[in-house]
């Protein structure tokens, strides 16, 4: 097997290795594509610092056979292929998501009407069944009004016929 060295010496000196172990298909959550892009972003570039100030332009550079070098500092590739790979899931996922939340309020904000047959056939079926639970249970409370209720209203309602006249 053939390594490159600059490949290599990128994922060593790169703080994102972490970043560059994640599959890209990962960032169809928009919100972990965001953090990889941005982590692959600032990992892309790699500048380097001698002791003697020439070093880096004049001897490490020119042997770098791979790398896209600018001064002292170059572009990694293998973190800037990974970006696009994750920018392009983001954006799918992102679709994805529109396309699944526009779906989700044409079915439950404004539904057709075999969705709302579907809706009703499934809300009686679980209306009968909540009823004929609540029947059965000790704590039921019947629908009738206590004597005392009825002594007050129409007591309220003499009231208020005194008020009128």
């Amino acid at each position: 097997v053939k390594f490159n060295f600059w490949e290599q010496m990128g994922l060593r000196v790169s703080s994102a290795s972490g970043i560059i172990c994640t599959p890209p298909y990962v960032s169809m959550l928009p919100q972990v594509g965001l953090f990889n892009t941005l982590a692959l972003s600032l990992s892309s570039r790699i500048v380097f610092y001698s002791e003697p100030p020439n070093y880096v332009e004049d001897v490490l550079i020119p042997s770098l056979e791979h790398a896209s070098c600018s001064g002292n500092s170059c572009r990694w590739s293998v973190a800037m292929e990974l970006y696009w790979k994750n920018i392009g899931f983001m954006i799918l996922g992102a679709a994805l998501l529109v396309i699944w939340g526009l779906l989700a309020t044409r079915i439950f904000i404004f539904p057709s009407g075999f969705i709302l047959l579907a809706r009703n056939a499934i809300n009686r079926r679980y209306a009968n069944k909540r009823n004929s639970n609540e029947c059965d249970s000790p704590t039921f409370i019947s629908d009738d009004e206590l004597p005392e209720v009825e002594a007050e209203r129409k007591k309220v309602i003499s009231m208020i016929a005194q008020d009128v006249k």
